[in-house]
């Protein structure tokens, strides 16, 4: 069973890549202290992201998501695009069948990004279908 995130985005934390405060990255602050049980009782971080953010962490994440990937982010697309379950060296082997020499190491980094990268584009899209709200979601711990 894996860790989910819930709420204005939804997905699932990626095992052994991303964490539970990933959100943070783009500008995501606590808001547990307006939930009505604490978070070792719920299990959960309840997050809100400030509309005032869109234009500001979210925006300079998704750029510096797009940084740290590079030519990874098309590479990775195109892997998982045909395979749901992965390791770290079946991306490898993928890699050096498009004359990409890598190691597990940096696979392991690069997947760090991606991730994160998924999350922001999730963040971005619910900002943009209500322009005037906060985004809140609530993080499995």
């Amino acid at each position: 069973m894996g860790r989910h995130y819930q709420g204005d985005i939804e997905g699932e934390f990626w095992f052994a890549v991303q964490s539970s405060d990933d959100g943070e990255f783009f500008g995501a602050v606590d808001d547990s202290n307006n939930a009505i049980v604490d978070i070792e009782e719920s299990g959960y971080i309840a997050y809100r992201i400030p509309n005032d953010e869109r234009h500001g962490e979210v925006e300079d994440g998704i750029d510096r998501c797009l940084r740290e990937l590079g030519i990874w982010k098309k590479h990775l697309t195109e892997f998982f695009k045909d395979n749901s379950i992965y390791n770290q060296e079946r991306i490898v082997t993928f890699l050096k069948e498009k004359n990409v020499q890598t190691t597990t190491e940096e696979v392991k980094a690069k997947l760090k990004w991606f991730a994160r990268l998924d999350m922001g584009l999730k963040i971005e899209k619910a900002f943009n279908e209500n322009p005037d709200e906060d985004i809140y979601f609530d993080a499995d711990i």
